[in-house]
């Protein structure tokens, strides 16, 4: 049985982040599929999803 470490950690963090939707990580977010996604879309039109989710009126 090994008890060899399975490569090198990650000791400190990065120096900087690039957030930016122009920045250098940009590309390569497009590339790994971590952009640009098709987001699900509720079939139920709009008009009738706010119908569906308004609370009933009480009467009492």
């Amino acid at each position: 049985m090994s008890h060899e470490s399975p490569g090198p950690a990650l000791t400190t963090p990065p120096q900087h982040l690039d957030y930016s939707l122009t920045g250098a990580n940009a590309t390569f977010a497009v590339e790994r599929g971590l952009a640009e996604a098709d987001w699900y879309q509720c079939p139920v039109p709009r008009a009738t999803m706010r119908q569906l989710l308004e609370r009933p009126v009480s009467t009492s």
